[in-house]
């Protein structure tokens, strides 16, 4: 029989992110935050535990495409961007570039020619990395009064889209999806949508989760996690993706998916605002459970004997997603996503206090060579961490 879903994944193009690859945030405080990035090295962890793959953040608030408090673009470069050795670089300038001042010529052409510049740059230090040019994220006129900047945005947003074309580097839109997203909110809870970007400036973690999954999307991330599905009436396998299912009874199994969900704050008010509108988990977490032929009623979930929830079996007839369940394999993923966290703050530590701000000091390089020890050590407690586990399920009808 034709298989539509193996031609799907024959089809699918090969995740962006290699073996050996090493990743470099360039940006400015949106960036320097160090979320969008912890995000999409949640994802590999989580859903690639065997990738050798590394990640480094080199954004500074207040960096426009000429520099800032960093110094000039060119002592960024050389002291921040250079000694990562990058493969994969990203560049997320330019919501400081417009001055937060209405559009004008002089600095729409200053922000043209610098990014321009910036790139020359970039190559010179990294000329065989592989570069993706990211549209900034939206200055929030959506949910807060508007002051038309993003308009100005937009416009000189058109030259990093131009500037991809021009060096066939990959081009990403945060600005789009996010302000959608915000729309949306303002319109379905006005005071949760106010604190997405409180400044108008910054996005919080549901910004953040949301322009991972931008990325993430563009470069081709699958969202599987695994996709089991059980006959109702005999309890018998029909399907299982990403998983290994064996039958224990008629309604228990035991299953050892191949990889973890990545984890996602679901106590967050703006996560939970946006999540499903944005189709993040859809993007990320595609951890499908489904039973069909079920008498009608409410149906227990359990997994290693605890409730993980209840569903319905119209709704466990149509599939549901374990991933915003409290399953352990969840919490094993926030686990992971806890170690990531630690490893990212220490990544800023190094480069930022220790190398940029001591590297008068003699000191400094033993210590700055001493934490890159500790953070890989942190990358392989995560990836010990992200091996999946067997697990017991089982479903039972609820009086």
């Amino acid at each position: 029989m034709f298989n539509v879903f193996a031609l799907a994944a024959c089809l699918q193009a090969p995740f962006y992110l290699h073996n050996g690859d090493r990743v470099t945030w360039y940006g400015d405080s949106i960036t320097e935050d160090g979320r969008y990035g912890a995000f999409v090295e949640m994802y590999v962890r989580t859903h690639f535990p065997r990738l050798e793959v590394r990640f480094t953040h080199c954004g500074w608030g207040g960096d426009r495409v000429t520099g800032g408090g960093g110094g000039p673009a060119n002592v960024r470069i050389d002291q921040d961007f250079k000694p990562s050795n990058p493969t994969v670089v990203t560049v997320f300038l330019g919501m400081n570039d417009g001055s937060y001042t209405p559009w004008s010529a002089g600095n729409d052409t200053a922000f043209a020619t610098g990014y321009d510049k910036l790139i020359q740059l970039m190559l010179t230090a990294a000329p065989k990395a592989r570069y993706t040019l990211l549209q900034t994220s939206p200055y929030d006129d959506f949910a807060h009064p508007t002051k038309n900047y993003n308009d100005v945005l937009l416009k000189m947003g058109l030259h990093v889209k131009e500037l991809a074309s021009k060096y066939k580097f990959d081009y990403v839109d945060f600005n789009e999806p996010l302000a959608k997203a915000l729309s949306q909110a303002a319109h379905d809870d006005a005071q949760t949508a106010l604190r997405l970007v409180p400044d108008q400036i910054h996005p919080q973690e549901a910004g953040h989760l949301l322009m991972a999954s931008t990325l993430l999307k563009a470069w081709n991330a699958p969202s599987l996690v695994s996709e089991v599905v059980i006959d109702g009436r005999t309890g018998d396998v029909k399907k299982a993706a990403g998983s290994r299912v064996s039958k224990t009874a008629v309604w228990e199994w035991r299953q050892t998916d191949e990889v973890l969900p990545m984890p996602i704050n679901w106590g967050d008010p703006g996560v939970r605002l946006i999540a499903d509108s944005a189709g993040i988990l859809d993007a990320l977490d595609d951890e499908m459970l489904t039973v069909s032929g079920l008498d009608s009623g409410t149906y227990s979930i359990t997994i290693d004997g605890k409730e993980v929830g209840k569903a319905s079996a119209d709704d466990l007839g149509k599939g549901i997603n374990l991933a915003k369940m409290p399953t352990p394999m969840v919490m094993q993923a926030i686990q992971v996503g806890g170690l990531v966290l630690q490893k990212v703050h220490l990544n800023m530590m190094e480069w930022r206090q220790v190398r940029r701000e001591f590297g008068w000091s003699s000191n400094a390089l033993p210590a700055s060579k001493s934490l890159q020890a500790v953070e890989e050590e942190l990358v392989k407690k995560a990836q010990a961490a992200a091996v999946p586990t067997t697990h017991a399920f089982a479903i039972s009808k609820v009086p």
